[in-house]
């Protein structure tokens, strides 16, 4: 069984890591070439952790309502599913309404404001 390795951090011109804080908001997702989608809320539940709660679907059709918890891969701005550890996303560009996992593409529609802290300092 293979182990992934991350490698990031100020030598790879990543001065500090990506707050959770820093994503909370409405987000949408589209997984091509599939056609499904989902909507949902996304919240920080701590510095390396964040919880999604939507729903998605197929085409025009909603189907399921889901909840998923994300956890860092530490050292970096990736996050896992915890129910799937082979799923993980990069949440580099997540402050600024956009992220990646897999063949889906997710975008922030309207953003939570918040006045703590959003950065988090390896």
């Amino acid at each position: 069984q293979e182990e992934a390795v991350w490698v990031s951090g100020a030598d790879m011109g990543q001065a500090d890591l990506v707050h959770p804080q820093q994503m909370d908001g409405c987000w949408c997702a589209c997984c091509f070439p599939f056609a499904l989608w989902a909507i949902y809320s996304q919240t920080a539940t701590g510095p390396d952790s964040f919880n999604n709660k939507g729903c998605c679907g197929v085409i025009y059709f909603p189907l399921l309502p889901f909840h998923d918890e994300w956890k860092r891969v530490p050292g970096t701005s990736k996050y896992v599913l915890s129910k799937d550890p082979k799923r993980v996303g990069d949440w580099s560009n997540g402050p600024n309404g956009c992220a990646c996992e897999g063949l889906s593409i997710r975008c922030r529609l309207a953003r939570k404001h918040h006045s703590a802290p959003t950065r988090v300092v390896p």
